[in-house]
């Protein structure tokens, strides 16, 4: 299995909001030098942040041991299973005419966590600046204080040191 960064990307001055109170903006994940599903994807940034913080807490918290992050827009998500405590393992599918695996990698949870974290603050921040109050938002930030609290209860998230590397 390749070992890679997974990382979520935003782009916070994409963001717009619609009619009915609905922000979308671009999201992707960047997985090393790739984009997936693309690099301007546009997608309802807020509610994919919100499900997919939720559902990395459950896997920091060994509530589950994998879920699915998909796209709203499009056949496109990402199934990820936690494979020790420091460490996601990731197959990309796009599921247009069936279901192909494009790729898996495998990557840090907490370099992952911390990412999320960021694209997280950085879309609510967004939010609150241009005052697009609403409950979308305000799940985001459950989903943000939700996360913080497994990232702290699981300091673990880093591999373990080998007496003999020191």
């Amino acid at each position: 299995m390749i070992r890679d960064s997974v990382l979520v990307a935003v782009r916070p001055d994409s963001c717009e909001i619609s009619s009915e109170g609905l922000i979308t903006g671009k999201i992707c994940f960047q997985i090393g030098e790739r984009y997936f599903p693309e690099h301007d994807w546009n997608d309802f940034v807020m509610i994919l942040l919100t499900s997919w913080g939720k559902a990395l807490a459950e896997l920091l918290d060994a509530k589950r041991t994998s879920s699915e992050f998909r796209f709203m827009d499009g056949p496109f998500l990402a199934r990820v299973s936690a494979t020790d405590h420091c460490s996601l393992r990731w197959i990309f599918v796009d599921a247009r005419d069936g279901e192909k695996h494009l790729f898996s990698v495998e990557s840090a949870m907490k370099d992952f966590a911390t990412s999320f974290l960021k694209a997280s603050e950085c879309i609510s921040q967004r939010a609150l600046s241009d005052r697009w109050l609403s409950s979308d938002l305000n799940a985001l930030r459950d989903s943000i204080q939700l996360l913080k609290r497994s990232v702290a209860n699981n300091e673990n998230m880093n591999p373990a040191t080998n007496p003999e590397d020191k």
